[in-house]
């Protein structure tokens, strides 16, 4: 006989509301994340751009951490967000067109520039997927198809927001520093390439949302039918 199931999804909350104190994973989160930043915002490459380049992140942080109590999301999103986080300030640290990650893919793939930019925009692409469609499925009741479209939407959106401000960073930024922040490394199609692999991201992280969700409602249906 079949048992009803809770509706679930990949990241779903467990609406145990889990006290900030008790919850141990996020706590390792934020000390690993507070002991990198500290570290790094010690004689970086130009101090000016690594507190520009930080100060969205740092505000994401704050807003997140006023959010805790009454709009919480689950720990799976919030370690998504832990590594985008800590895979920023590597790249603020070093400047993006610097990163040794990337310096190392370079020779490593006798690449012609340092791609540490285009591995960050494919990780946001797919890390962020997972709080926004939380957000959008599970938080504001939208359908799951329509909530993975519009996840998927809303991220590139943000990147072609941001792609949009980078222009503006020599009216705010001497040259050299406007250089560092943009990171073109002589490529015109900078933009065009890191959108598209934000695009990337998102679309296989979106695929594997709608493919689980088609499986365990495979798996629910089979069970229905015994």
């Amino acid at each position: 006989m079949y048992s009803r199931r809770r509706k679930i999804s990949l990241v779903y909350a467990s609406k145990d509301d889990i006290s900030f104190k008790k919850n141990r994973l996020l706590h390792l989160m934020l000390a690993i994340f507070a002991v990198v930043f500290v570290f790094l915002s010690c004689n970086p490459v130009d101090m000016y751009v690594w507190w520009f380049e930080n100060i969205l992140p740092l505000a994401a942080v704050l807003i997140l951490a006023v959010m805790y109590k009454k709009k919480r999301l689950c720990n799976s999103s919030y370690a998504c967000i832990f590594i985008l986080l800590i895979m920023h300030i590597v790249g603020a640290h070093y400047t993006y067109s610097l990163c040794p990650a990337g310096i190392w893919l370079k020779d490593y793939l006798k690449l012609g520039r340092n791609n540490y930019d285009r591995m960050m925009s494919f990780a946001f692409g797919v890390l962020a997927y997972f709080p926004v469609i939380e957000i959008l499925h599970d938080r504001l009741r939208i359908k799951y198809f329509q909530a993975c479209i519009l996840s998927l939407s809303f991220i590139l959106s943000i990147s072609a927001v941001n792609e949009i401000i980078q222009i503006y960073y020599p009216v705010v930024l001497n040259q050299e520093q406007s250089k560092m922040l943009i990171g073109m490394q002589g490529d015109i199609y900078d933009s065009q390439k890191d959108m598209g692999m934000v695009f990337s991201g998102s679309f296989i992280a979106m695929t594997g949302f709608i493919l689980s969700r088609c499986v365990r409602n495979k798996r629910i249906h089979i069970v229905k039918k015994q």
